[in-house]
């Protein structure tokens, strides 16, 4: 299971414990938040809900018109981090995560200064099938190499991620 969904295990069972019924959540298809979730369709008063999901350490937004919800991670998640070592060279099949960790390492940027969509794309990809994850991963290294182009900061935010999906493969 990788990272991001971990995350959403952990809310699920939060929003479920928190709403007394199931509702809807499902990654986002859009880059502005992580998850979509429908609890304000279910719940008569959703302030309580957003005050339990803040606690617990999620960005909530609610979307009053849809009544639904568009839940983040904040931006000093563990998951978000710089890599503390460098890693070693990678397998084939981990070579387009090693040349994005390359990149972002090359460029760190400071947190206010980080694209919070792009950012949110890799760590989206990271959780794709192998072959999904490489065309996700190729169209965000060219967005990345046209950012460095124009002077624009890089989401280094995520080379830590980077770095230990790369580990975990040489302890195997």
């Amino acid at each position: 299971m990788g990272e991001l969904a971990e995350r959403q295990k952990k809310l699920w069972e939060l929003l479920c414990a928190s709403t007394g019924c199931k509702p809807m959540l499902r990654v986002s298809r859009t880059d502005d938040c992580y998850w979509i979730c429908d609890a304000p369709r279910h719940l008569s008063d959703i302030g309580s809900l957003l005050s339990v999901l803040t606690e617990a350490g999620f960005v909530v937004v609610q979307d009053e018109a849809k009544k639904l919800c568009k839940i983040d991670l904040p931006m000093n998640d563990p998951l978000y981090g710089t890599a503390e070592q460098p890693v070693g060279f990678p397998s084939d099949e981990k070579l387009l995560i090693y040349a994005l960790y390359r990149l972002l390492s090359s460029h760190p940027a400071p947190p206010p200064h980080r694209p919070q969509p792009l950012l949110r794309r890799i760590v989206k990809a990271t959780e794709l099938s192998a072959d999904e994850q490489n065309k996700a991963l190729r169209r965000i290294l060219t967005e990345c190499a046209a950012l460095v182009n124009r002077k624009q900061p890089l989401p280094s935010a995520a080379t830590g991620l980077l770095a230990s999906i790369i580990r975990k493969e040489e302890e195997i």
